[in-house]
């Protein structure tokens, strides 16, 4: 999954600097890199959600697995 914004940045960036479009008078490139951010920012959120839910699946019952200590938190 954080494959997505390496390839997004470093393998389709020759492919794109070869259009030579300015939507709203801004650089195709810079607007491609706006967009990588966003995707970027996408993946690890995903990556970041799948991994929580991977240890609260994984995890054992935290209450049974600490000692009695007698103290309430």
């Amino acid at each position: 999954m954080l494959v997505i914004p390496y390839l997004w940045t470093v393998a389709a960036v020759p492919a794109v600097n070869l259009v030579h479009a300015s939507p709203l008078d801004v650089p195709l490139l810079l607007w491609w890199a706006l967009v990588g951010v966003l995707v970027t920012t996408g993946s690890i959120a995903v990556v970041w959600r799948l991994d929580n839910a991977l240890d609260a699946a994984c995890a054992p019952d935290v209450a049974a697995a600490e000692p009695a200590t007698g103290v309430d938190r």
